[in-house]
């Protein structure tokens, strides 16, 4: 009887340990799911982050460029600052 007592308990406690065992893999199964969406969404930003930026680059080379055209096209001639000199 006690063999058996022993056998049961022993039986019990592979059981609970099993249990325990199993709750901690779920809970390791779900924060590696909840870290999969985590990274996912920042790599989802990330991309959104290189657009937008590269986007503001070329913008920004562009008015650079057109402004910068815009001065230069708009200086005075030095043929008519030459004769307000002379006179």
């Amino acid at each position: 009887m006690l063999a058996s007592w022993g056998c049961q308990s022993g039986f019990l406690r592979h059981y609970l340990l099993s249990s325990f065992h199993i709750q901690v893999l779920e809970g390791i199964t779900e924060d590696r799911e909840e870290t999969k969406k985590i990274e996912g969404c920042r790599t989802d930003w990330m991309l959104v982050a290189m657009v937008l930026d590269r986007f503001l680059l070329i913008v920004f080379f562009l008015l650079t460029i057109a402004v910068s055209a815009a001065i230069l096209m708009n200086h005075p001639k030095h043929e008519e600052n030459a004769e307000l000199l002379v006179d």
